[in-house]
């Protein structure tokens, strides 16, 4: 159950404050049990989890997949061959999927044979973009960026009809509602709260300010939770929700993109982990799981004390309860040695944490060039809440740069290799602060060819992503 504030003192303050850093577990235990792993065919990218009773949808670039939580196997997918589809967030009827897939709009996937999906319909037009979504009553309430809300009828399924849009909106992200109050996680613009009582006439209410941009949102026990990427989670009473007011902020450890909440528990996919956070003193939510993502934690889907992940590269399910296995916790992604004379030895360290329920045993740690060494010993065990110090040595028979990668094996049961890059000295083909520079040319998304040139006494900024 919540706690609420019921007295002013500043003793009564101070114990409510202090009290979830009392019972906030150790790194004895991260608390987030390995169930399984899926690594869906023939798509990749893997962006958003959504659950149907026992089957996850999971929407990915180059269309979505159906797997049956129950059996653990795979049950269909949806894919098109002429022109790959990107499908980021979605909504899950009883027999049709809805896609947002931004500039490839909304999609419906038929899944009333689920080891068959079928394209329905496309729904939008060019230029509008569709994100997170949500289905109430017969209604389906979509974010579509700069473009606002768009509530759409779906008395007929495979044609959906828009009932009407709230173009007052900044820049929307998601929906999440409790009734017939809608709240948008609308970028810039905050946390937008919509009365729907009547669909084809919703009222905007009011919008209130976060301390990011608001990406995502879900809706628990009288609490709306805003994602705000690099600004944590900002936590809202929605009692009244007339008279909504922020109660309170988690600042999460990277970037918080997806999230979910049952009951007083709050799971959060933040880029470079899960986190799950007590929401029992919304005033200070503090920690009380987490897991560490293989790549990246985009989306998730809870039920209970099960959570499945959608992080880029694969679909990985949990179970948030005391774990009895080791569990490897690398606090970095990359190691690096300042520039050494040759004949000179310089030493790093790095720790092994083992944030797991059980010992861990490490059974082998490598590297992959001759002046990048290892001290031994190269196998150990580390017992639960500890750490062991590793060591290396770069002894560079030349001047200049070298790199290699570093691999580390152990019956972590969810992760038993890591590799990372080590560098040491600096890349010549690297730019340094303060050098201009060199000109190239490149193609921008519509075949246009621009120069770095072309931008001379601008400020340029640019930005490397994947793409298909």
């Amino acid at each position: 159950m919540r706690a609420k504030l019921i007295a002013s003192s500043p003793t009564m303050v101070l114990m409510l404050l202090l009290s979830p850093l009392l019972i906030a577990p150790s790194l004895a235990d991260d608390h987030m049990a390995p169930a399984f792993t899926f690594n869906p065919p023939l798509l990749k990218e893997y962006q958003d989890v959504e659950l149907s009773g026992d089957l996850a949808v999971i929407f990915a670039v180059g269309g979505l997949v159906i797997f049956d939580l129950a059996q653990q196997e795979l049950v269909g997918v949806y894919t098109r061959d002429e022109a790959p589809v990107r499908m980021y967030r979605g909504a899950v009827g009883a027999d049709f999927v809805y896609a947002g897939a931004r500039e490839d709009l909304l999609l419906v996937i038929d899944i009333s044979n689920p080891s068959e999906p079928q394209l329905a319909t496309v729904h939008g037009a060019v230029g509008l973009s569709f994100e997170g979504m949500a289905i109430k009553d017969g209604y389906l309430y979509t974010a579509r960026h700069g473009d606002g809300l768009e509530i759409l009828d779906l008395a007929d399924p495979t044609a959906p009809t828009t009932v009407a849009e709230i173009p007052t909106l900044v820049h929307s992200w998601d929906v999440a509602f409790p009734d017939n109050i809608v709240y948008v996680a609308d970028g810039s613009g905050g946390l937008a709260v919509i009365d729907a009582t009547n669909p084809a006439a919703p009222v905007h209410l009011l919008s209130l300010p976060t301390a990011g941009a608001a990406v995502d949102v879900c809706v628990s026990n009288g609490l709306a939770l805003v994602a705000l990427g690099s600004a944590g989670v900002d936590v809202f009473d929605i009692d009244d929700p007339a008279n909504p007011h922020w109660l309170g902020n988690y600042n999460s450890s990277a970037l918080a993109i997806s999230m979910e909440a049952a009951g007083d528990t709050l799971y959060l996919a933040d880029w470079d982990d899960i986190e799950v956070i007590d929401l029992s003193f919304p005033t200070s939510p503090h920690r009380i799981g987490f897991e560490m993502a293989p790549l990246r934690a985009m989306g998730l889907a809870a039920r209970g004390n099960e959570v499945i992940l959608a992080d880029w590269g694969s679909v990985r399910g949990y179970r948030f309860e005391p774990t009895f296995d080791g569990d490897l916790h690398l606090p970095f992604t990359k190691l690096a040695f300042e520039g050494v004379p040759p004949g000179s030895t310089e030493q790093i360290s790095f720790d092994c944490i083992n944030t797991g329920g059980g010992s861990l045993v490490v059974t082998g740690i490598q590297t992959f060039s001759e002046t990048i060494t290892l001290e031994p010993p190269s196998s150990f065990t580390v017992p639960p809440g500890q750490t062991h110090q590793v060591i290396l040595n770069f002894t560079p028979e030349l001047p200049g740069f070298d790199a290699t990668f570093l691999r580390i094996d152990s019956d972590d049961p969810d992760e038993s290799f890591r590799i990372f890059p080590v560098v040491a000295g600096n890349d010549p083909n690297s730019l340094q602060l303060g050098e201009e520079a060199p000109d190239f040319t490149y193609l921008d998304l519509n075949g246009t060819a621009h120069s770095l040139s072309d931008h001379l006494g601008e400020v340029v900024i640019l930005a490397f992503f994947a793409n298909l």
